[in-house]
């Protein structure tokens, strides 16, 4: 009975970690570009980046005590309003033609990209780190080398860089994905954010009267999460054409 609206919120907190990790994926490749021939600040970028990245993995727990205990804070509805307004409703959509919720357009927006930005706090530094790590290991090569004098480092990335960086982040993003997607979750429910997030948390709260629906969202959930990963890697072997043929330089 319930299904419906679930997926609906699953879908509504994809949103949010979608448009996050598109960002900051471009963030992280304009950085990487501006320092493909700035190899100290390069360098300096990525153990800052390698130091950060572990905090979150801290604050996580951190994140789902506190929302997990907050009996006292603004608790979100249980499942049996779940069918009813904007709760069950696609929030970008919501956004774009400004149906079904109370309040501007413009308050839903900015409490949106609020919490994508804070959540760019966790998925920043591993999408640069990813894509950094990659391009290292490209531009290594000997081949690279000799027209990296000579080409810019836009060019670099473009002709040689960019069309090899895809298997690598095919590989890498759905353990990624996996645990930032329960990032964004515990962030939901501390920004009062109506996403799968915030109506698990509420759930587990009252988990004896709830328990079929807390397990209809984690079968869900895991199911979604098995088949994103072999999405990825079944798009990595259709487009990774080094398996088919090596690069013609050995790395120095």
């Amino acid at each position: 009975m319930y299904t419906v609206s679930i997926v609906k919120l699953i879908i509504t907190t994809l949103e949010l970690v979608l448009t996050s990790t598109i960002i900051n994926l471009f963030l992280s490749l304009i950085l990487v570009t501006l320092t493909i021939k700035r190899q100290r600040l390069g360098k300096f970028i990525f153990q800052f980046f390698t130091v950060v990245r572990v905090i979150p993995f801290i604050a996580l727990p951190l994140l789902f005590n506190q929302a997990f205990t907050d009996n006292t804070g603004s608790t979100l509805q249980t499942l049996d309003d779940v069918n009813y307004g904007y709760f069950s409703s696609s929030r970008l959509w919501l956004i774009l033609t400004g149906e079904g919720f109370v309040g501007s357009r413009l308050s839903l927006a900015i409490n949106f990209f609020l919490i994508a930005l804070t959540a760019s706090y966790y998925i920043l530094p591993q999408t640069y780190i990813m894509v950094a790590r990659a391009t290292n290991q490209i531009t290594n090569y000997s081949y690279v080398k000799t027209v990296a004098s000579q080409w810019s480092s836009g060019r670099i990335m473009r002709k040689i860089v960019i069309h090899r960086l895809v298997p690598t982040i095919c590989n890498d993003f759905p353990l990624v994905l996996s645990t930032f997607f329960f990032f964004v979750c515990s962030l939901e429910y501390i920004f009062n954010w109506r996403g799968i997030g915030s109506l698990l948390l509420a759930l587990m709260q009252n988990r004896d009267k709830f328990a079929i629906e807390i397990g209809v969202i984690i079968f869900l959930l895991g199911s979604g999460l098995v088949l994103m990963q072999f999405a990825f890697t079944a798009f990595s072997n259709i487009y990774d054409l080094n398996q088919r043929k090596e690069l013609p330089y050995e790395a120095d």
